[in-house]
Protein backbone atom coordinates (compact mmCIF):
# COMPACT_ATOMS: atom_id res chain seq x y z
CA UNK A 1 0.00 0.00 0.00
CA UNK A 2 1.51 3.45 -1.14
CA UNK A 3 1.14 6.76 0.52
CA UNK A 4 -0.43 9.60 -1.39
CA UNK A 5 1.73 12.16 -1.59
CA UNK A 6 2.07 15.13 -4.56
CA UNK A 7 4.33 13.76 -7.20
CA UNK A 8 6.45 16.65 -7.08
CA UNK A 9 6.90 16.60 -2.83
CA UNK A 10 10.64 16.39 -2.81
CA UNK A 11 9.95 14.13 0.37
CA UNK A 12 10.39 10.68 1.41
CA UNK A 13 7.53 8.40 0.33
CA UNK A 14 7.27 5.46 2.46
CA UNK A 15 6.43 2.29 0.10
CA UNK A 16 5.19 -0.95 0.84
CA UNK A 17 4.78 -4.40 -0.37
CA UNK A 18 3.70 -7.15 1.61
CA UNK A 19 6.49 -7.22 4.79
CA UNK A 20 8.64 -4.90 3.05
CA UNK A 21 9.39 -1.10 3.60
CA UNK A 22 11.25 0.96 1.41
CA UNK A 23 11.64 4.82 1.43
CA UNK A 24 11.60 6.46 -1.63
CA UNK A 25 12.60 10.49 -2.28
CA UNK A 26 10.43 11.91 -5.47
CA UNK A 27 12.60 14.35 -7.09
CA UNK A 28 10.73 17.72 -7.04
CA UNK A 29 9.78 19.52 -10.38
CA UNK A 30 12.78 21.50 -10.17
CA UNK A 31 14.83 18.55 -10.51
CA UNK A 32 12.78 16.67 -12.57
CA UNK A 33 14.21 16.73 -16.59
CA UNK A 34 12.21 17.92 -19.03
CA UNK A 35 12.16 16.63 -22.29
CA UNK A 36 12.19 18.40 -25.30
CA UNK A 37 9.14 17.16 -27.52
CA UNK A 38 5.71 17.27 -27.67
CA UNK A 39 3.47 20.46 -28.21
CA UNK A 40 4.90 22.47 -25.75
CA UNK A 41 8.66 21.87 -27.15
CA UNK A 42 7.03 22.57 -30.86
CA UNK A 43 5.55 25.79 -30.01
CA UNK A 44 8.90 26.91 -28.12
CA UNK A 45 10.52 26.24 -31.41
CA UNK A 46 8.06 27.80 -33.53
CA UNK A 47 8.44 30.75 -31.16
CA UNK A 48 12.29 31.08 -30.90
CA UNK A 49 12.76 31.12 -34.82
CA UNK A 50 10.26 33.10 -35.52
CA UNK A 51 11.93 35.68 -33.29
CA UNK A 52 14.88 35.00 -34.64
CA UNK A 53 14.15 34.97 -38.40
CA UNK A 54 11.68 37.65 -38.47
CA UNK A 55 13.46 40.70 -36.48
CA UNK A 56 16.62 40.11 -38.89
CA UNK A 57 14.72 40.19 -42.06
CA UNK A 58 12.63 43.54 -40.59
CA UNK A 59 16.13 45.21 -39.58
CA UNK A 60 17.62 44.33 -42.64
CA UNK A 61 14.79 45.36 -44.72
CA UNK A 62 14.81 49.27 -42.91
CA UNK A 63 18.67 49.68 -45.30
CA UNK A 64 17.03 48.11 -48.29
CA UNK A 65 13.55 49.27 -48.70
CA UNK A 66 11.99 45.95 -50.06
CA UNK A 67 9.36 45.21 -47.91
CA UNK A 68 7.68 48.81 -47.43
CA UNK A 69 9.00 52.36 -46.56
CA UNK A 70 9.63 52.02 -43.29
CA UNK A 71 10.88 55.54 -42.77
CA UNK A 72 6.94 56.89 -43.44
CA UNK A 73 6.24 55.29 -39.89
CA UNK A 74 9.26 56.91 -38.17
CA UNK A 75 6.79 59.83 -36.04
CA UNK A 76 8.87 63.14 -37.02
CA UNK A 77 8.42 64.31 -32.88
CA UNK A 78 11.52 61.62 -32.60
CA UNK A 79 13.35 62.96 -35.19
CA UNK A 80 13.14 66.78 -34.32
CA UNK A 81 13.79 65.49 -30.41
CA UNK A 82 16.86 63.88 -31.47
CA UNK A 83 17.84 65.96 -33.88
CA UNK A 84 18.81 63.30 -36.60
CA UNK A 85 17.59 62.62 -40.17
CA UNK A 86 14.13 59.43 -40.39
CA UNK A 87 16.52 57.75 -42.15
CA UNK A 88 19.34 57.38 -39.47
CA UNK A 89 16.60 56.89 -37.05
CA UNK A 90 15.70 53.91 -39.20
CA UNK A 91 19.18 52.44 -39.88
CA UNK A 92 19.90 52.56 -36.15
CA UNK A 93 16.27 50.43 -35.65
CA UNK A 94 17.32 48.29 -38.44
CA UNK A 95 21.19 47.48 -36.74
CA UNK A 96 19.07 46.89 -33.30
CA UNK A 97 16.79 44.47 -34.78
CA UNK A 98 18.59 42.11 -35.95
CA UNK A 99 21.04 42.32 -32.99
CA UNK A 100 17.82 41.42 -30.84
CA UNK A 101 17.38 38.53 -33.33
CA UNK A 102 20.61 36.70 -33.34
CA UNK A 103 20.40 37.57 -29.55
CA UNK A 104 17.28 35.51 -29.47
CA UNK A 105 18.56 32.77 -31.42
CA UNK A 106 21.38 32.17 -28.76
CA UNK A 107 19.38 33.31 -25.67
CA UNK A 108 16.06 33.09 -26.22
CA UNK A 109 15.11 33.32 -22.48
CA UNK A 110 16.82 36.81 -22.08
CA UNK A 111 16.37 37.43 -25.95
CA UNK A 112 12.34 37.14 -25.32
CA UNK A 113 12.35 39.92 -22.83
CA UNK A 114 14.42 42.16 -24.97
CA UNK A 115 12.04 41.71 -27.67
CA UNK A 116 8.65 42.05 -25.69
CA UNK A 117 10.69 45.34 -24.61
CA UNK A 118 11.18 46.77 -27.94
CA UNK A 119 7.81 45.92 -29.52
CA UNK A 120 7.08 47.98 -26.66
CA UNK A 121 8.49 50.95 -27.69
CA UNK A 122 7.64 50.55 -31.13
CA UNK A 123 3.71 50.39 -29.64
CA UNK A 124 4.39 53.77 -28.04
CA UNK A 125 6.11 55.12 -31.30
CA UNK A 126 3.29 54.10 -33.55
CA UNK A 127 0.29 55.68 -30.89
CA UNK A 128 2.81 58.55 -30.82
CA UNK A 129 2.86 58.75 -34.25
CA UNK A 130 1.22 59.32 -37.76
CA UNK A 131 -2.17 57.12 -36.80
CA UNK A 132 -0.80 53.46 -37.30
CA UNK A 133 -3.00 52.43 -34.58
CA UNK A 134 -3.17 48.95 -36.12
CA UNK A 135 0.29 48.28 -36.50
CA UNK A 136 0.48 49.02 -32.73
CA UNK A 137 -2.08 46.48 -31.70
CA UNK A 138 -0.43 44.25 -33.99
CA UNK A 139 3.15 44.88 -31.88
CA UNK A 140 1.35 44.68 -28.77
CA UNK A 141 0.33 40.80 -29.31
CA UNK A 142 3.97 39.97 -30.94
CA UNK A 143 5.10 41.36 -27.59
CA UNK A 144 2.47 38.65 -26.08
CA UNK A 145 4.67 36.29 -27.91
CA UNK A 146 8.11 37.74 -26.85
CA UNK A 147 6.81 37.23 -23.61
CA UNK A 148 5.64 33.52 -24.11
CA UNK A 149 8.91 32.79 -25.58
CA UNK A 150 11.32 33.69 -22.53
CA UNK A 151 8.78 32.04 -20.39
CA UNK A 152 9.35 28.72 -22.11
CA UNK A 153 12.94 29.28 -22.74
CA UNK A 154 13.08 28.57 -18.92
CA UNK A 155 11.71 25.38 -19.43
CA UNK A 156 13.99 24.40 -22.51
CA UNK A 157 17.31 26.23 -21.88
CA UNK A 158 19.20 22.71 -21.88
CA UNK A 159 18.31 22.06 -25.16
CA UNK A 160 19.32 25.43 -26.11
CA UNK A 161 22.81 26.05 -23.95
CA UNK A 162 23.58 22.34 -23.00
CA UNK A 163 25.40 22.04 -19.90
CA UNK A 164 29.69 22.68 -20.64
CA UNK A 165 31.17 19.31 -19.63
CA UNK A 166 34.81 20.67 -18.92
CA UNK A 167 37.40 17.57 -19.23
CA UNK A 168 40.12 17.24 -16.25
CA UNK A 169 43.69 18.19 -17.83
CA UNK A 170 45.62 15.07 -19.11
CA UNK A 171 48.19 15.29 -16.96
CA UNK A 172 51.73 16.39 -17.09
CA UNK A 173 53.98 12.77 -17.60
CA UNK A 174 56.81 12.82 -15.96
CA UNK A 175 60.03 12.60 -17.35
CA UNK A 176 63.03 10.20 -16.50
CA UNK A 177 66.09 11.24 -17.18
CA UNK A 178 68.30 10.03 -19.95
CA UNK A 179 70.91 7.62 -18.16
CA UNK A 180 73.36 10.08 -20.43
CA UNK A 181 71.74 13.55 -18.69
CA UNK A 182 71.82 11.22 -15.33
CA UNK A 183 75.44 10.23 -15.85
CA UNK A 184 77.07 13.65 -16.70
CA UNK A 185 74.95 15.19 -13.20
CA UNK A 186 77.08 12.71 -11.19
CA UNK A 187 80.27 13.49 -12.94
CA UNK A 188 79.29 17.22 -12.14
CA UNK A 189 79.08 16.56 -8.65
Amino acid sequence: MALAHPVDSGEPIEHAVGHVRQRVTVPTAATAVVVAEGPTWHAFQLLHWAFVVLPIVAGANKFFQTLGPWQTSVAPLFSDLLGVSVRSISYTVGAAEGVMGIIVAFSPRIGGWLMAAWLWGIVVTQLIGPGYVDVALRDAALSLGALALARLAVQFDHAINPPVQRSRPEPIPQTVPSPRIAERSERAA
